[in-house]
C-alpha cells in the first residue's frame, strides 16, 4: 500500500504497514519497507510523541502472507496507559520519512476499566499531595491533588536539576484514584518531555504541586549512561534534526564518519587479534623476551571465505558447495570469516544458517567492503578462499598484497568459459563465443596467480591442469544429504527435473524437455508425468502448458517431491561443472536419465553410466520409458545412494581439503 507524507499527499511506496490493535496499554501493528531491516515507527497520541519503536517482532501471519521474513511486527507499551473515557487520536508514522501506516490516524475511545487499587498503597497518612509513579528521560507520570479541595485539579511543576522544566495540570482521569476515594479521579498526569533529558549527565527530577508540596517518590535521580542505549540514540537523532545550516551539518557528518572509521578499525583489530597481540608485544618488549608462539600467524588459524553473495542452499549448487567447504575448514580448526562481494547485508535466515556453525559474518556497516577487510586485517589470515571467477578477478591481487602469508585458494565453482563456449556452439552464437574466449583468458590468469585450485569435476580438473600447469588442482566435492531410509520405487510414477532457472543451461533443458522430449514419451506412455521444480522460474516457463508436463515451480521442501516420483531426468545440452541436482536426486534413490553434459565430471559407477544417453530427444525419451519400467529399479536406486554416501560425505571433503593446506 502507499503511505502518505506529512502533508497528506500521495508519495512513492516507502513503507507498508498497519495498526492492528490499540488498547489501554499497548499499540500493536507491523511495518515493512521491502528489506530485512527493522523499520522505526514514531507513535503519537493527540499530536504528542509517545515514543519510537522498531518493528522487529516475529509474527507468523506476516511470514505466511509474504511480508519479508515475518520479523516486522511491533508492540508498543504505553507508559501510564492511554487516556480513557475520552476520544483520542493515535498516529503511527515511519520515523524518518513521516509516512503514515494504514489504519493511522485512528480515533478511539478507551473504556475505563477496573484496575487494582494501588494509588494509596505507599502513601503515608497526612501526606496526600500525590505520588510520582514513573520517571524516564522522555516521560514523567503520576498523580497529584489537594485534599482540602478534592473537586479541583492542581497545578504541578517538573523541576530538573533545580530548574523548572514544565508547568502542567494533573487532570487526567484514573480509575484507581476514584476507587480510592481521591476526589473525582481526575488527578493523574502523563508528561511527554519536549526534550529528552540528557543521558550524559546525572539528572535530579522533582515534581511539586503549585503550593510547594512535593509528591511522594520525588526526587528521582537518573544516572548518566555510558553506553549507546535507545535514549542516547534518540537524543542524537533529535539533535541532528535541529541542526539549522549545511555548514554545521557537514561538520557533524565529518564527526560521525570519523567515529564510524574508529568503530570499523576497532572491529577489525578485535576480530583479527591485533588488540591482544599488541598488548602481548608490549609485555614482551618490556620484559626483553618475546615468545615466538605469540606471533599472530602462529596463534591464529584464520580463513577468509569470499563469494559473490551470501550462500542460500535453495538457490544453487554453488551455495551448497561453499557451505560444505566452510564447514570443513571449521572442522579442520580454522576460525572462518565470510564476506560477500555483491551483498553488503545478510538476511536474518542467512545469518542463522552460517552462525550456527560458528562462522563470523563480515557485513556492513563495520565491514562494508572486501578491500576494507583485507587491508585493515593485514596478514592475519592464513588462508583466503575465493569462490567464482568474478571474486578471484577482483581480489586475488589485493589478497596477495595485504595477506602475504596466506595460502590463496581459487574455487572455480564451474569453468564459466566452458559453459559459455558450449552454449555458443549449441545456439550458434558468435557473440557468446567471443565472450567465452575473453572469460577463458580471465580464468587462466586467476588460476595461474592462485596457490591452489578447487574444482568439483574430474573433467574440469583435467582442463585446469592444461590452463595452469604449475598450479596444483584438487577435486573437492560437497556434502549431499541422503535420507536415513530409502523408500522403494515400485509404487511410484513420474519423472522429475529440478533446476535453478536463472542458470541458462537449466532453462534451455526445461524447454527442450517440454517441447521435444516429453511429447515423444507422452505418445507411448501418457501416464508418465514430468514435474518441473526449481527457483527463479520465469513467467514464460511457468505459464507453459503441454501434455504430460506439470510445472510446480519453487518447492520449499524438495524431499516431498523426491519421495513421490520414480526417476529423475537431466537433459542438459550445454553447461559446465558438477550438476548438484543430479547428485541430490541420486542421493534420494532416484535413478537419473541424463545427457553426457549432465553426467560430466561425476565418477559414476558402471551401473549408473547405463542411464547416460546421447544428446537427442529420441534417445532420452526411450531411456525415460525404459528406466521407468525397469523391474530392477530398486537395485539401481541403492547403488546411487551408496555412491553418494561414499563420495559426497563430510569426511571425504575434509580429507580433500587437508591436501590443499
Amino acid at each position: 500500500m502507499n503511505g502518505k507524507n506529512l502533508d497528506g499527499e500521495g508519495s512513492l511506496v516507502v513503507v507498508r504497514g498497519f495498526v492492528d490493535k490499540i488498547d489501554k496499554s499497548t499499540i500493536v501493528g507491523w511495518a515493512y519497507n521491502g528489506t530485512d531491516e527493522a523499520v522505526a515507527i514514531r507513535l503519537l497520541c493527540n499530536g504528542v510523541v509517545l515514543g519510537i519503536i522498531k518493528a522487529d517482532l516475529y509474527r507468523e501471519d506476516l511470514e505466511q502472507s509474504g511480508i519479508g521474513d515475518g520479523y516486522h511486527g511491533f508492540c508498543f507499551n504505553v507508559v501510564g496507559g492511554l487516556p480513557s473515557g475520552e476520544l483520542i487520536q493515535i498516529e503511527a508514522r515511519e520515523a524518518v520519512s513521516g509516512v503514515e501506516l494504514e489504519g493511522s490516524p485512528c480515533q478511539v475511545e478507551i473504556p475505563a476499566e477496573p484496575r487494582q487499587v494501588t494509588a494509596l498503597a505507599n502513601l503515608q497518612e497526612g501526606k496526600h499531595a500525590g505520588i510520582l509513579d514513573t520517571v524516564e528521560r522522555r516521560c514523567i507520570a503520576g498523580w497529584a491533588w489537594d485534599e482540602s479541595h478534592p473537586e479541583n485539579s492542581v497545578g504541578i511543576q517538573v523541576i530538573v536539576n533545580d530548574c523548572v522544566l514544565i508547568n502542567s495540570i494533573a487532570n487526567r482521569f484514573r480509575e484507581d484514584l476514584k476507587e480510592c476515594g481521591i476526589g473525582t479521579g481526575y488527578h493523574g498526569f502523563i508528561i511527554i518531555l519536549p526534550e529528552l533529558l540528557s543521558p550524559h549527565i546525572c539528572n535530579t527530577v522533582r515534581v511539586i504541586r503549585d503550593d510547594g508540596a512535593e509528591l511522594q517518590g520525588s526526587p528521582v535521580i537518573i544516572e548518566a549512561v555510558s553506553i549507546f542505549d535507545p535514549d542516547i540514540l534518540w537524543f542524537m537523532q533529535l539533535a541532528a534534526k535541529r541542526v539549522g545550516n549545511n555548514e554545521e551539518r557537514e561538520r557533524i557528518s565529518e564527526i560521525l564518519l570519523s567515529t564510524l572509521d574508529i568503530l570499523k578499525t576497532t572491529a577489525n583489530d578485535e576480530i583479527s587479534g591485533y588488540d591482544k597481540h599488541s598488548i602481548e608485544r608490549q609485555k614482551a618488549l618490556t620484559s626483553g623476551f618475546e615468545d615466538p608462539s605469540q606471533n599472530i600467524k602462529n596463534r591464529y588459524k584464520r580463513a577468509l571465505v569470499i563469494d559473490s553473495r551470501f550462500p542460500n542452499p535453495s538457490r544453487d549448487a554453488g551455495s551448497n558447495a561453499i557451505i560444505s567447504h566452510i564447514r570443513a575448514l571449521s572442522d579442520m580448526g580454522y576460525d572462518v570469516s565470510f564476506i560477500a562481494l555483491n551483498e553488503t547485508k545478510a538476511t536474518r535466515e542467512q545469518k542463522k544458517f552460517l552462525e550456527k556453525d560458528g562462522i563470523q559474518i563480515l557485513e556492513a556497516p563495520l565491514f562494508d567492503t572486501v578491500e576494507v577487510v583485507l587491508r585493515n586485517q593485514r596478514d592475519s589470515f592464513s588462508l583466503i578462499y575465493l569462490h567464482r571467477v568474478e571474486v578471484a578477478q577482483a581480489y586475488i591481487g589485493l589478497a596477495r598484497c595485504f595477506q602475504s602469508r596466506a595460502r590463496i585458494i581459487f574455487s572455480v565453482a564451474d569453468l564459466s568459459y566452458l559453459r559459455l563456449e558450449r552454449q555458443a556452439i549449441e545456439l550458434d552464437d558468435m557473440e557468446l563465443k567471443s565472450k567465452a574466449q575473453r572469460v577463458r583468458v580471465l580464468e587462466r590468469i586467476c588460476a595461474i596467480q592462485a596457490d591452489a585450485l578447487i574444482t568439483h569435476s574430474t573433467e574440469e580438473m583435467r582442463i585446469l591442469k592444461e590452463l595452469a600447469p604449475r598450479t596444483p588442482v584438487f577435486v573437492v566435492p560437497w556434502v549431499i544429504e541422503t535420507p536415513p531410509v530409502i523408500q522403494r520405487l515400485q509404487n511410484r510414477s513420474g519423472c522429475l527435473f529440478v533446476g535453478h532457472y536463472a542458470h541458462q543451461p537449466n532453462l534451455d533443458a526445461a524447454f527442450w524437455l517440454i517441447e521435444e522430449i516429453m511429447p515423444l514419451v507422452h505418445k507411448r506412455r501418457p501416464d508418465i508425468i514430468c514435474y518441473l521444480v526449481g527457483s527463479h522460474m520465469p513467467e514464460r516457463l511457468r505459464n507453459t502448458t503441454s501434455p504430460g508436463i506439470e510445472i510446480l515451480g519453487y518447492v520449499q521442501d524438495l524431499n516431498e517431491v523426491f519421495s513421490r516420483v520414480r526417476i529423475g531426468v537431466a537433459p542438459l545440452r550445454f553447461g559446465a561443472g558438477i550438476k548438484g541436482k543430479v547428485l541430490e536426486m541420486l542421493g534420494w534413490g532416484l535413478p537419473v536419465v541424463m545427457t553426457p553434459v549432465a553426467a560430466e565430471g561425476i565418477p559414476l559407477p558402471v551401473e549408473l553410466k547405463e542411464v547416460v544417453v546421447e544428446k537427442d530427444a529420441d534417445s532420452i525419451a526411450n531411456m525415460i520409458i525404459s528406466m521407468h519400467d525397469d523391474r530392477d529399479i530398486d537395485s539401481i536406486s541403492r547403488i546411487g545412494v551408496s555412491f553418494i554416501r561414499e563420495k559426497y560425505c563430510i569426511s571425504s571433503i575434509i580429507n580433500s581439503m587437508k591436501k590443499i593446506e
